[in-house]
């Protein structure tokens, strides 16, 4: 039996992908700057020493004492502890950091968290006593006890800023109708600033908060942007975001700012339902609404409470007061005199430095030009935020999926300033870095932004305008441990004995634990008031 030949086209049906890889394949860019934050973050965990970023040194402890006793310390500013302030801070993050390191020794924490008292904390001196802690051999690779627990706790937190920076991707592309480019210049602006980096390479709350705060927003405006019977809608949703807002309590206080914005959110969606229903002049249809959105609060109100509730309860009964804050700032300190308006205006540079870039113990800088020209780029993006809010407010008649995303974004860094200006007033708090819960919706308005600025047709324009502050923040995070973090933090070469002019070889201590070999006057003669440069040479003995 012969068989003629299949001359035909050979087809082959392709098998469908899954909505995840579809996903990835459409937003390839989003993966990029994912690996980008986790690959930098990285750096930044790995270049930092030990207890050298910002408040990681009271941070650490809370993880150690729950992962040691399965409790958590009480505040008493008679005997604050090594986590001082900290241990009124809620215990979420500190309890999962914990599981992560509960199977190592870190018994030698007291000896790799060796303070130094004379660090200059928050002052930047030309002497230089950056360091707050003094690093020793026990810090280096390959790492083991504390150190190692230090830094896994840090790569896990630089695992939280990625999940910061795909929600913000996330929030972008609700928000500003569904562009991409947009959406990623959100996302970069999150990934590549150089404090956001630095502090996610840390043991620090704040990655967590920053995550939830995230995850809430994402949540807020796809129920606003979704109709009635959307899934964004359905009680389902409310359960979640009163989850989330429960756990964003158990993090940081300052996520209690988003629970006002939910409300209103919820309310304004059903006044909205309201107002377009064609029989909304019908008796009781307004009550109607107004108790449904009561219902809708109140789950949202319950189930917070039932998630966090137990921990104010223990406020209250160890504290006096459901937060505890009277004990927190008996042990953190405050201010003389409640702050001004002009005090804190005067404390502007201090709180934009700190938003873009301040290491260390908040003692270690950019160069100045740096700042000058970050600033540029927030004026010129906050000015077109400006316009944004103008476009959107002229859109109050339309349907609220039109401007209730964009209202909530604009909201939120207002909610959070404004709990922040007040907690300012009372304590040195003025910190742009504490802004970073609401980084998110300052990364949308960022981009939001420099889009007001263009006509539609001018897209190309737009986009070179929009990659030019992201490329440069990306090449300022990159450069920074190098350039920045690990010079403030060499050793000093060892001095030739023979150059030293002036000897003098007093030792000091019983027994002599330190000797001073000799000194150098940078001048010999100078004008009253002015400064000298002493150097002194010492050498350890024991």
């Amino acid at each position: 039996m012969r068989c003629a030949p299949y001359t035909g086209a050979l087809k082959m049906r392709a098998t469908p992908s899954s909505p995840s890889v579809r996903y990835w394949q459409t937003h390839a860019g989003l993966m990029l700057l994912l690996a980008a934050c986790i690959g930098l973050g990285s750096v930044y965990a790995a270049t930092t020493p030990l207890f050298d970023a910002s408040d990681e040194v009271w941070h650490y402890p809370m993880a150690k004492h729950i992962a040691d006793t399965g409790n958590l310390p009480v505040l008493d500013p008679a005997d604050p502890g090594p986590w001082r302030q900290e241990a009124g801070q809620p215990p979420l993050y500190y309890f999962l950091m914990a599981q992560a390191t509960r199977l190592i020794d870190t018994s030698d924490m007291d000896r790799v968290r060796w303070l130094n008292p004379h660090a200059d904390v928050g002052v930047l001196t030309t002497d230089g006593n950056r360091n707050l802690v003094v690093h020793t051999a026990a810090e280096r690779w390959p790492w083991h006890g504390t150190a190692l627990a230090v830094r896994i706790i840090r790569f896990l937190s630089v695992l939280l800023a990625a999940g910061t920076v795909w929600c913000t991707y996330e929030i972008a592309l609700a928000v500003l109708a569904r562009d991409r480019w947009l959406a990623a210049g959100a996302a970069g602006f999150v990934a590549f600033t150089p404090m956001f980096l630095f502090i996610s390479g840390s043991v620090n709350n704040d990655n967590l908060a920053m995550l939830l705060a995230s995850l809430i927003v994402l949540l807020l405006v796809r129920m606003a942007g979704t109709p009635a019977a959307g899934p964004a809608r359905q009680p389902a949703a409310q359960v979640l975001l009163g989850l989330l807002l429960g756990l964003g309590a158990l993090t940081k206080l300052s996520l209690l700012a988003l629970l006002p914005v939910a409300a209103a959110v919820i309310g304004v969606l059903e006044i909205a339902e309201w107002w377009s229903h064609p029989q909304r002049s019908a008796p009781n249809m307004l009550a109607h609404h107004t108790l449904r959105a009561l219902r809708q609060v109140l789950m949202v109100l319950g189930i917070t409470a039932l998630v966090c509730g137990w921990w104010f309860v223990r406020n209250l009964q160890l504290y006096g007061t459901p937060t505890g804050l009277n004990q927190f700032v008996a042990v953190m300190g405050v201010r003389a005199h409640p702050a001004g308006l002009q005090q804190l205006w005067s404390e502007r540079e201090g709180f934009m430095r700190t938003f873009w870039g301040m290491f260390g113990g908040v003692n270690v800088p950019f160069p100045g030009w740096v700042y000058n020209m970050l600033n540029l780029f927030a004026l010129v993006a906050g000015s077109g935020a400006i316009i944004f809010a103008g476009r959107m407010a002229w859109r109050w008649q339309r349907p609220p999926r039109n401007w209730l995303p964009p209202a909530i974004v604009i909201v939120v860094p207002l909610a959070v300033f404004v709990a922040l200006l007040r907690w300012s007033t009372v304590t040195w708090s003025s910190q742009g870095r504490l802004m970073f819960t609401a980084i998110q919706s300052l990364a949308v308005l960022f981009a939001a932004g420099i889009d007001a600025w263009f006509p539609a047709r001018w897209r190309t324009a737009r986009n070179a305008c929009l990659s030019v502050p992201v490329v440069a923040l990306l090449a300022l995070s990159a450069a920074a441990p190098a350039w920045v973090i690990a010079p403030a933090y060499a050793a000093p070469a060892p001095a030739d004995l023979t150059l030293i002019k002036q000897t003098v070889g007093t030792g000091f201590g019983t027994p002599a634990a330190l000797r001073l070999r000799g000194y150098a006057l940078g001048a010999t003669q100078v004008r009253p008031g002015a400064e000298a440069a002493l150097t002194l040479y010492w050498e350890v003995l024991a």
